[in-house]
């Protein structure tokens, strides 16, 4: 489905973002592009990035801040 894989900003706003939270996806295996535009920036910038859902390893520094839906809470 399109809405899967569709962000609230082109790839390209990563470039104007100090944080980022990935609910219910790993990035290192589901978009490596994408997981490596942030792990560009958590090196360089120091973004913050939160993780709800399975711990991934995605090789950089992440908090991982729960795993149900009711941590969006």
């Amino acid at each position: 489905m399109r809405s899967e894989y569709l962000f609230n900003s082109k790839i390209i706003g990563l470039d104007h973002t100090d944080y980022v939270l990935c609910v219910g996806t790993n990035l290192r295996t589901e978009s490596a592009i994408l997981n490596s535009r942030i792990m560009r920036h958590v090196e360089n910038k120091g973004i913050q990035v939160d993780v709800i859902g399975v711990s991934p390893e995605l090789n950089y520094t992440y908090d991982h801040i729960g795993t149900s839906p009711k941590t969006l809470e």
